[in-house]
């Protein structure tokens, strides 16, 4: 299981400290890894810099639903055996890197799961990302704690000021999906204090 959620958050990138936001509510988005062939549908509840993700994943390399609460700059794993401290040094940074890049394309006005998007195609070495970045949202990639940010996600803010990427898909040159992270919606309401306990 801990492989299992390694490999996902490698979408995410590397854990430091956990930013502070003012969004409070509820995301729910699907991540599938293409080497492993997981798919994790997660339900993402904020509030006050506090992040619960919530996973039911499926897969060939392991199945099954846990929960990673980030608080006080901590990150454990929570399963039906209990709790585990997930120490920064374990996780494990994606393979590609965004640091340098080109911006293939910009296209216009696409529709992702009823958000307005534009869509960026960027390079980097042997990998190219599309991402729908969209404005009509109440999250922005600011408020994304840092077990979260990445060397795409930066780009992404330097593209779309202000925006929130909708869908992202990492693939090597040769068309070979690596990851991919789509948002169905983003709620702003009350999350409870129970969630993060």
């Amino acid at each position: 299981m801990k492989k299992a959620i390694l490999s996902i958050l490698t979408i995410f990138s590397t854990f430091n400290l956990f930013a502070q936001s003012t969004f409070e509510g509820k995301i729910v988005l699907r991540a599938e890894n293409g080497t492993t062939k997981e798919v994790s549908d997660i339900t993402w509840y904020m509030k006050n810099g506090q992040h619960l993700l919530s996973y039911v994943n499926s897969g060939t390399s392991s199945s099954g639903n846990y929960s990673l609460l980030s608080k006080e700059g901590k990150l454990e794993m929570i399963n039906e055996k209990g709790r585990i401290e997930i120490p920064a040094n374990t996780l494990k940074k994606p393979d590609y890197d965004f640091t340098a890049y080109k911006l293939l394309n910009k296209e216009g006005n696409k529709v992702v799961n009823e958000f307005n998007c534009i869509k960026y195609t960027i390079e980097s070495g042997s990998y190219v990302a599309e991402v729908w970045m969209a404005d009509d949202a109440d999250l922005h990639i600011n408020h994304f704690p840092e077990v979260m940010q990445s060397s795409l996600l930066t780009v992404c803010e330097k593209l779309h000021q202000g925006g929130i990427p909708v869908q992202m898909l990492v693939k090597e040159k040769t068309g070979k999906l690596l990851t991919s992270q789509t948002i169905s919606y983003i709620l702003k309401c009350g999350v409870s204090d129970e969630k993060f306990k």
